[in-house]
């Protein structure tokens, strides 16, 4: 808390030798702008959170952690992340209203829960060294447009693009797990590509989106509640599993009309479970109507 609530301060020198910026440091400080020094390792707690007037932060190669709501409610513009970072903690970046361009990294190993939420990002390429994108990571950024999911990422949490301007994403292979509500509410969403190797589909997914087609791998197993909700464009999905380990109650609740196709030797299955809708017709995979 060395510099906290100093309104008036708006510069500072940071000098070689300065290893950790401890908890608040600067917190609600008037600071303009901040290069931290090479030799830094951790940014910790709030050491710059709700500083009004910080626009810019030069982060430098060698910095391991970033920590809770380091730069939270803040100016800040443009964000590089280098590769040294392992982990941006929870609420990093949280509510910066102009942060518009952020460069993470390869060898970013995790981001956080709420780390970029309520931020003005557009674009973010998520590195193939993120394993997990935490819960709310981009929840609510409301103009982030366009979302790069290397391969390598292997969990998509909770709610962690859900009320974004998302609209195409691509799954890719490695993505093992898609949690509840992780794009719940993304009405401009038309496209997803759900690659070969996801197995689980939480509750809400896609929830309130506008897809209007979609494909389910084989390797899907679990399919949870309520999975397409509200989803009133759809018309056509396909299901490639021959069998599922779960399939949820509701997953087309508030749906309009949908083709349904299915692999000829599970046309009972998908049957008995699909039964409770009167708005979908199945047909076995490359059998059109007709």
């Amino acid at each position: 808390n060395t510099f906290e609530n100093c309104t008036n301060l708006s510069e500072v020198n940071i000098p070689q030798g300065v290893i950790n910026i401890q908890n608040s440091a600067f917190k609600n400080c008037g600071l303009i702008s901040i290069i931290l020094p090479e030799g830094i390792k951790n940014i910790e707690g709030n050491a710059f959170s709700d500083c009004p007037y910080l626009k810019s932060v030069t982060i430098p190669e060698g910095v391991k952690k970033i920590g809770w709501a380091a730069f939270a409610a803040t100016a800040l513009e443009t964000v590089y992340i280098p590769s040294s970072v392992k982990r941006i903690e929870t609420y990093a970046f949280n509510e910066c209203m102009e942060l518009k361009n952020v460069t993470i990294s390869e060898g970013v190993g995790e981001i956080g829960g709420r780390v970029f939420q309520r931020t003005a990002l557009e674009t973010v390429n998520i590195p193939s060294s993120v394993k997990v994108i935490e819960e709310h990571a981009f929840n609510e950024c409301k103009e982030l447009k366009n979302v790069t999911i290397s391969e390598g990422v292997e969990v998509i949490g909770k709610a962690a693009f859900a009320a974004t301007a998302l609209e195409s994403v691509n799954v890719p292979s490695s993505v093992k797990i898609i949690e509840i509500h992780a794009f719940n509410g993304c009405r401009l969403l038309k496209n997803v590509v759900i690659s070969e190797g996801v197995e689980y589909l939480g509750v809400s997914v896609f929830e309130s989106t506008a897809l209007e087609e979609v494909e389910i791998p084989s390797s899907v197993q679990y399919i949870s509640d309520l999975v397409f909700y509200n989803c009133s464009k759809l018309k056509k999905v396909t299901f490639k599993s021959n069998n599922l380990v779960y399939y949820g109650d509701w997953v087309f609740l508030s749906c309009n009309n949908i083709e349904v196709f299915v692999p000829s030797e599970s046309v009972d299955f998908y049957s008995n479970w699909l039964s409770q809708y009167s708005n979908i017709t199945i047909y076995e995979i490359g059998k059109e109507e007709g």
